[in-house]
């Protein structure tokens, strides 16, 4: 993946492999085992200043409101995350990722004076050709700490990684509707219904969890940036209300709520609330998450994730309630929560005030 992509028009930076001096030594599977490898990180820092200025010079010519602000390529701390991943490159991978950005550049070079859906369509061979380089990059991410292959933390596996990967290429480089569906967020949210779906895996609720707040995190990532596009084009809305009653709420992340034994309870701060849009998340002391509870617009708990784990936390949806003044208690019918567990609040609230007017946050 080394280069500069041109089109009839522009030309777009695509990160570097950068090879870095040390070498990683695998010794995990018997046929690695001791074997070393080049080691390799993407260099993300032109892409992702030429995404920025190319921004910035067209909101400098069309937008009303003049900012520094540019929309990112990933939410953190996934986009660091990304940036900081090593890959340990055997000769194969490394001959087969080049094979394929090169294939990209060539087709991405090519004039192309079709119809813009026919141009799409011709584009599909290029775009399968970078995901495959980048899957074969995911499959080589090196855990430097120990010495082997990557497989997962408590944020990612290496399946999310891909995603990720092609999610921060693919941003702002083509367009927003397609984003999701190149970087195939769309698969991994398949895999997580089918799993939530399937009792044959009752042991992968943690993997469930994580796609979960993975694919919530992104799309919440994708509001946010499409707020910002739309003060950037239209900051004087109609009677200081925005159009739409999504650009006149705000969302609150991670507000604090009391747990006990075997109860949560808490009074929302944002009020009024949205219905429908209240999450609660229990993590222990290490910060991994347990169990997380989403209410539905009447205010009872409608999808619940971790309940059949080895603590074996049941929530009592009937005695669980979210009231409209923002008074909110989840019961579990089964289980305690462990020592030192915590919850948070995540959920929107209306920006409109007592007259229809909207009141921008601080």
């Amino acid at each position: 993946m080394l280069g500069r992509i041109y089109s009839s028009v522009e030309h777009f930076y695509v990160p570097r492999l950068i090879h870095l001096e040390e070498k990683g030594v695998v010794g995990v599977k018997a046929g690695d085992k001791g074997k070393s490898y080049n080691l390799y990180r993407l260099d993300w820092t032109k892409s992702d200043a030429f995404k920025r200025d190319t921004y910035q010079k067209w909101a400098a010519d069309h937008c009303q409101h003049q900012t520094k602000l540019s929309p990112s390529t990933l939410p953190e701390p996934y986009d660091t995350f990304v940036r900081n991943f090593v890959f340990a490159l055997p000769t194969g991978y490394l001959e087969e990722i080049q094979h394929f950005a090169q294939f990209y550049f060539m087709e991405r070079m090519r004039v192309r004076k079709f119809d813009t859906c026919i141009r799409d369509m011709c584009l599909k061979p290029s775009q399968a050709a970078i995901n495959c380089s980048v899957k074969l990059l995911a499959d080589c991410i090196y855990d430097q700490d120990r010495q082997t292959w990557f497989r997962e933390n408590e944020y990612m596996d290496k399946h999310v990684a891909k995603c990720l990967m092609m999610y921060k290429f693919w941003r702002e480089a083509t367009g927003r509707g397609l984003v999701w569906e190149h970087a195939e967020l769309d698969n991994l949210e398949r895999s997580a219904t089918h799993m939530e779906s399937d009792k044959h895996y009752a042991s992968t609720n943690k993997l469930i969890l994580m796609y979960r707040r993975v694919l919530g995190d992104i799309r919440r990532f994708e509001e946010e940036q499409e707020m910002l596009w739309t003060f950037m084009n239209d900051p004087a809305m109609p009677n200081g209300q925005a159009l739409d009653l999504f650009y006149s709420t705000q969302e609150v992340h991670g507000e604090e709520a009391v747990v006990r034994s075997k109860e949560i309870n808490a009074q929302l701060v944002h009020l009024p609330f949205l219905p429908g849009t209240l999450r609660v998340s229990v993590f222990d002391e290490d910060g991994k998450i347990l169990l997380s509870a989403t209410y539905d617009a009447a205010g009872v708990p409608d999808t619940v994730i971790g309940q059949d784990d080895e603590l074996g936390l049941v929530v009592d949806t009937e005695r669980s309630t979210v009231s409209e003044d923002g008074k909110m208690h989840l019961c579990l019918k089964s289980g305690r929560f462990p020592a030192g567990a915590t919850a948070r609040l995540f959920y929107d609230y209306t920006l409109l005030s007592g007259e229809g007017k909207q009141t921008l946050p601080a």
